[in-house]
């Protein structure tokens, strides 16, 4: 077979489930999936989602973050005890750092925004998978990047770096800190780019994986 083809195969056994209490959001986010060649299944409620998955706990959870009247975190929480191997990606209405790293500290993924880009989406599940199969296999590979990369940041991107973790926002940072808002996001930045994150929800789970 293909190489392409054995790709193909191997994403079609895969489930990924939408949980979103809005029908539109729900029923694009399948056919998203479904195009990609995922097996793709949905629920609007948390007893649904429960009920479904009680024999086989899908690959990826795809959840709005106030799904099931903000019973998404709570959900978050129960997957991730579970241990069942099921990566949770959050997406939620507004870029807010405080839910993000709540989000994060629960077991997600990824975490996404609004406006959504899909093709990040579909990527991130990808990627989710394939971190899943390195784990499967024992395959934990040299020491993290976090690990290797932290001593490179100087003292003030670290005490930025601990205020993120914290929830803070840029605000709120410079306040605790001294310093100003926009010198924050500067920090911010740097930080990413040493540790190689794409995001705030990349950077936290670097660091929160440790």
């Amino acid at each position: 077979m293909a190489r392409g083809n054995t790709r193909w195969a191997q994403i079609a056994e895969r489930v990924v489930y939408i949980l979103d209490d809005d029908p539109k959001s729900r029923e694009y986010l399948r056919a998203v999936f479904k195009l990609e060649g995922f097996q793709v299944e949905s629920a609007q409620t948390v007893t649904q989602y429960l009920e479904a998955t009680a024999q086989r706990a899908p690959d990826v959870v795809l959840m709005n973050a106030g799904f099931d009247n903000e019973g998404g975190i709570e959900l978050l929480r129960t997957i991730a005890s579970e241990k069942s191997g099921t990566a949770v990606i959050i997406l939620q209405d507004g870029d807010t750092t405080r839910l993000t790293v709540e989000a994060m500290k629960a077991g997600a993924y990824d975490v996404f925004a609004q406006p959504f880009n899909v093709t990040a989406i579909v990527k991130s599940v990808l990627e989710s998978l394939g971190s899943r199969v390195m784990l499967v296999n024992g395959m934990r590979g040299t020491k993290p990047l976090y690990a290797r990369t932290i001593g490179r940041l100087t003292p003030r991107e670290r005490e930025v770096l601990d205020q993120l973790i914290n929830g803070l926002t840029n605000k709120e940072t410079g306040r605790a800190l001294g310093i100003s808002s926009r010198t924050v996001e500067v920090h911010r930045s740097r930080v990413m780019e040493k540790l190689g994150a794409r995001n705030t929800a990349d950077l936290l789970r670097l660091v929160l994986v440790q």
